[in-house]
């Protein structure tokens, strides 16, 4: 009797510990997806936006054209901000790694400069799974 006791208790225990676990990943999965469908894939985002506006407003067809239109108008401003943003950072992570650089000794340069590449690996390996259309921009820092 005992034993079936413990047993009990190990199986629940063990399926409240799995069960959360699994909670855990499968929450971080969806918003994962979520944050990178939402960066990627301007048209759905668009779509989301317009769906939800329209059920807030119910917005007849001429409104539906026009916010689209508004909506495709910022969607090209973003990309513009961000093609400017990105060139600045990339410049910023050229001159700390620079500066960094000239601290180092030529050993420690080359270890620097394997560990920038195994950054760089895994930050490809990243992008190609989540980020479906991202920029090619390198990562080193």
């Amino acid at each position: 009797m005992k034993n079936y006791k413990i047993m009990l208790i190990a199986v629940i225990v063990i399926s409240v510990i799995a069960g959360a676990a699994l909670g855990f990943w499968g929450g971080q999965t969806y918003i994962r997806y979520r944050f990178h469908k939402g960066l990627s894939d301007s048209e759905y985002l668009k779509a989301r936006i317009l769906n939800k506006l329209d059920n807030i407003l119910r917005l007849d067809d001429g409104q539906r054209a026009t916010i689209s239109a508004i909506l495709d108008d910022g969607i090209k401003e973003h990309k513009k901000v961000l093609v400017g943003f990105r060139s600045k950072m990339k410049a910023l992570r050229g001159k700390r790694i620079k500066e960094i650089e000239k601290v180092l000794t030529e050993e420690q340069k080359e270890e620097f400069s394997e560990w920038k590449e195994k950054r760089k690996k895994r930050w490809q390996r990243r992008k190609t799974r989540y980020m479906k259309g991202g920029d090619s921009d390198e990562k080193d820092l």
